[in-house]
Order: structure tokens, then C-alpha cells, then sequence
């Protein structure tokens, strides 16, 4: 994981907390639309953040992998999908789910370990 994806992390998981410290769902919604168009169209915005602060996007590796679908494409459509649902739509019952995302994201972000990430790693995504 590259700095520019640390970074990104940690700031999507900043954002995520505020919009539920403030109560403020259209920024959950903005955050999960984010993170599902990234999921679906490949489109990563921590690419960008990578080459302007001069990191080289990694090439992958070639591994024996059961889906031929990226890991983190994968876990931002996790996240995306579980910050609209527990944040957005069902709020009332889910509040602790969006505020664990949240604080995971965050976590992750500073740490580089996302267990979330390991997860998905181990089910088989590349």
C-alpha cells in the first residue's frame, strides 16, 4: 500500500467520522457515492494523490488468485455499500456499524493494516 493510499484512507475515514459526528448524511452519501464509483470504474482518486506526491504505482504481481478482481476494488465497495446502508438508510439501527467503519478506515490509514483488507486478501481477490 502506497503512501498516497495511506493518506487517502485516512482522510476518507476522517470524513466519514465527522459526517456522523456532525450528523450531516449528505456527506456520508457523498463519501459512499465516492467510494462505489471508485469500486465499480477502477477510477482511483489515491492514484492521483500518489503521482503528485511522486510515488510510482506499484505493478502487481502476478499471483494465483481465485477472482480476477482487485482487493481494493473490492473493499470499497464494502465500505461504500456499508456506510450507505448504516449511515444513510438505516441509521437508527445501525449507528455503531458506521462509526466502527469509520474508525477502522482512520485506523487503517495511519497504520496500513486494514483488516477488512487482510480479509478480502484471504477469500481470494488479487
Amino acid at each position: 500500500m502506497t503512501k498516497g493510499e495511506r493518506l487517502f484512507m485516512f482522510l476518507f475515514g476522517v470524513l466519514i467520522l465527522l459526517g456522523l459526528y456532525f450528523d450531516r448524511p449528505e456527506i456520508l452519501s457523498a463519501i459512499a457515492a465516492l467510494s462505489l464509483f471508485e469500486g465499480v470504474t477502477n477510477f482511483r482518486i489515491s492514484r492521483l494523490l500518489s503521482s503528485v506526491l511522486g510515488e510510482s504505482t506499484p505493478v502487481p504481481v502476478n499471483e494465483h488468485s481465485r477472482f480476477s478482481f482487485d482487493a481494493i476494488r473490492a473493499w470499497r465497495l464494502v465500505i461504500g455499500s456499508t456506510v450507505l446502508l448504516s449511515g444513510v438508510f438505516f441509521f437508527d439501527q445501525l449507528w455503531f456499524l458506521a462509526w466502527f467503519v469509520g474508525f477502522a478506515v482512520a485506523g487503517a490509514g495511519l497504520s496500513g493494516v486494514c483488516p477488512i483488507f487482510i480479509m478480502l486478501k484471504r477469500m481470494g481477490f488479487r
